[in-house]
């Protein structure tokens, strides 16, 4: 009898673990891809949960890492707070931070527009990002700086490895993979 009530109790701890998280997953990303490069852009409403991480979807990389990435951000209210970071990933279950500044890519967004490379700190590139196959942003919101009504603008220019023809949204972007 024990052993039920422990069980039971568990699975139901287990079940409202996702519903006391503050992360979100797979934000809409806009894709612009022509031969040359691929744009990405979104936009995160924080209105639900001011000091939330936020993650986008999952970006199909391989083709585009072999030149700079650039990511561009700003919020719509000037007290904000918002620091990117970028993720890679081989199989969009398991994913890693970037190596330099734990993936920092911007710190303190707020009104003006930021923007800084992807995978290049300090003169040095990031070591994951050339043979990464998935990357994705995460944005987490300051605590205390971050007000409900702070619409959160990014925007990521990457250049193809090499000319190719565009390929379909549904094949570039795709949701995370859960077990």
């Amino acid at each position: 009898m024990k052993m039920r009530t422990i069980l039971t109790l568990l699975l139901m701890l287990a079940l409202a673990l996702p519903v006391l998280a503050d992360d979100h997953f797979d934000e809409t990303v806009t894709v612009r891809e022509d031969n040359w490069s691929v744009t990405l852009s979104g936009l995160i409403n924080f209105s639900g949960d001011s000091t939330g991480t936020y993650y986008t979807q999952a970006v199909y990389v391989a083709d585009l890492n072999h030149y700079s990435a650039f990511l561009a951000a700003f919020a719509n209210v000037s007290g904000a707070d918002v620091n990117a970071y970028v993720e890679y990933s081989k199989d969009r279950l398991t994913w890693h931070a970037g190596t330099l500044s734990s993936g920092q890519v911007l710190d303190q967004v707020a009104a003006a527009l930021k923007a800084d490379t992807v995978n290049v700190v300090n003169n040095t590139e990031d070591v994951l990002y050339p043979t990464a196959v998935w990357m994705r942003f995460k944005f987490v919101g300051q605590a205390g700086s971050v007000d409900e009504n702070t619409a959160f603008s990014w925007m990521a220019q990457l250049d193809k490895s090499y000319p190719d023809k565009a390929m379909k949204r549904s094949a570039r972007v795709k949701d995370r993979r859960t077990i």
